[in-house]
């Protein structure tokens, strides 16, 4: 009879997901504490001036993008939950699963005793074992945001989990927000992206328009490209139907879960990704929160993106317009939404997917 036991974690625990700098980057709440944080990030890969919004930050951005070299740390990567364990075997059988009967559960072919975890949900319970052992538990801390390992991607997060002005979470697993995948991921990527059970792509570019037309992920996921612009370019665009088009494409219940992106995940996205968490009823302390996080990514390396960066603030001169009225970026975001002619079953349909 075949010998098995479950070393660690140990069973019931709470295993944390967030590195360091993720925690540090969530704890720092004024400009000087997260230009700090930016800062000590980019000195460890070598963006000395990362904290200025130069040319030459810019440069140095734009050289750590070009093939996404590994040489560059990627801060947005999470941790793994490490599970560990000793058998008379070479090979077994790992299963982890959010049900204790498994009938839903991620299944892992190991050698050696020895599994490292990416991408599991936060804040849920979790049952593992390893051929036949007996049943641990174990629950992923409640941080966020949920960061997703793709290897050599970055930029990578579920906008899930997140609670609403009402107290309705956004549900796990069904949008996902990153940076491009082709010419960039490597097959255990790939893989990983795979895994989350993405149906759809959606690409912002303007730039691929029929160059693009099939998703790296393959072909059972739908490729479309939706062309947008960021921050003013977004709500001054000279074609408010194209921008009503990809808003209301998150009607659809089919396309999910999907995943959208832009070059790096930054702008473009993080214009869309603020408009649907405006529709999905966050306050504007929590959307701002989100839209910092890209500052971890090494293609980003500097303050423009915070909220006091030039970059952003060309979105909040934008709904600065008599005819979005007065009220927070939240209240603006959705009477510019409304202009569009996104309606408010369109919003209704949106939550009904996505909110818990």
């Amino acid at each position: 009879m075949s010998f098995c036991e479950l070393i660690s974690p140990d069973n019931g625990v709470t295993v944390p997901i967030l590195t360091y700098y993720q925690r540090q980057f969530n704890s720092a709440h004024t400009e000087s504490e997260k230009r700090s944080v930016v800062a000590e990030m980019a000195k460890i890969n070598g963006h000395c001036n990362a904290c200025s919004e130069d040319e030459t930050t810019q440069e140095a951005a734009k050289q750590a993008a070009v093939s996404l070299d590994t040489r560059f740390k990627n801060f947005t990567y999470p941790l793994p939950v490490s599970l560990i364990w000793r058998s008379d075997r070479d090979e077994s059988i790992l299963e982890i699963s959010e049900t204790p009967d498994f009938s839903i559960c991620r299944r892992y072919l190991v050698k050696g005793y020895k599994k490292d975890v990416y991408n599991l949900k936060i804040g849920t319970k979790y049952f593992w074992r390893v051929s036949g052992s007996e049943i641990y538990i174990f629950f992923t801390e409640n941080a966020l945001p949920r960061w997703i390992y793709a290897e050599n991607l970055t930029n990578i997060r579920d906008l899930g989990g997140y609670l609403n002005c009402s107290g309705r979470r956004i549900r796990q697993g069904l949008l996902f927000r990153g940076a491009k995948i082709e010419g960039w991921a490597l097959p255990e990527g790939i893989e990983m992206l795979r895994e989350l059970g993405i149906r759809t792509q959606i690409d912002l570019r303007a730039e691929v328009v029929g160059l693009q037309t099939e998703s790296p992920l393959g072909q059972e996921v739908r490729y479309e490209n939706h062309p947008c612009g960021a921050y003013d370019e977004f709500i001054l665009c000279n074609d408010p139907c194209a921008i009503r088009q990809l808003v209301t494409r998150f009607t659809d219940p089919n396309i999910y879960p999907v995943y959208f992106h832009c070059y790096g995940g930054a702008d473009r996205t993080g214009t869309l990704a603020f408009m649907l968490g405006v529709i999905l009823g966050l306050d504007e302390a929590t959307l701002l929160d989100e839209y910092e996080q890209t500052l971890l990514s090494a293609l980003n390396p500097d303050m423009r993106r915070s909220r006091w960066g030039e970059l952003f603030q060309r979105l909040v001169k934008a709904l600065d317009r008599p005819e979005f009225g007065s009220g927070d970026l939240c209240v603006k975001s959705m009477r510019f939404l409304e202009s569009i002619g996104v309606t408010q079953h369109d919003v209704d349909s949106i939550r009904n997917i996505l909110l818990e």
